[in-house]
């Protein structure tokens, strides 16, 4: 009966350690995982990209990004299917418990507000995408899980930075670049 209760508690003993580890190492690629997605998001390219896709939707304040690939091509519209990808990926990420959730608001929140606010809401939001859904989807996750004060800084850091004002610059160094 001794044996079997050492065989027992030596099995506990091994899941219990097995399962420690797992979390442990869950968490720590999910904490990397927040870190590599912002050192991609203030890479040299996504810098480039962000201002060239919102140099770009300047010039089509009013339209829809369907219409705006209609008018000019896809080809042009890269550096904004680079940004929704971006965000897009972000979202998968929280919504599938690959990211350290808390840490996103910090790293993304500021300027994904203003991409939300400036483009996202009014020019692909609307048209009911996959893309377009998980950006809606990013965007009510920011909502409810910043906090009112994080809110207010990124509405005030962001409201006077219109979309049509990116080229004459105008944000502060927090806010440097959309």
């Amino acid at each position: 009966m001794n044996v079997l209760i050492s065989i027992f508690s030596g099995l506990v003993g091994v899941g219990v350690g097995a399962y420690l580890s797992w979390i442990a190492t869950k968490r720590q690629r999910q904490i990397s995982v927040a870190f590599d997605m912002h050192r991609e998001f203030n890479s040299r390219e996504m810098i480039e990209s962000r201002y060239s896709a919102s140099g770009l939707l300047v010039e089509f304040p009013s339209q829809r990004y369907t219409e705006i690939r209609e008018a000019i091509g896809g080809l042009r519209m890269k550096d904004v299917w680079v940004v929704c990808a971006f965000y897009q990926r972000l979202w998968l990420a929280i919504s599938r418990n690959g990211i350290r959730k808390e840490y996103v608001t910090d790293l993304f929140g500021d300027l994904f507000d203003w991409w939300y606010e400036s483009s996202f809401k009014a020019q692909l939001v609307p048209l009911a995408s996959e893309p377009a859904h998980h950006i809606e989807q990013l965007h009510h996750w920011m909502q409810q899980n910043s906090s009112e004060t994080q809110r207010l800084r990124w509405r005030s850091g962001n409201e006077s930075m219109p979309l049509e004002t990116v080229r004459g610059g105008g944000r502060s160094p927090r806010n440097s670049t959309p």
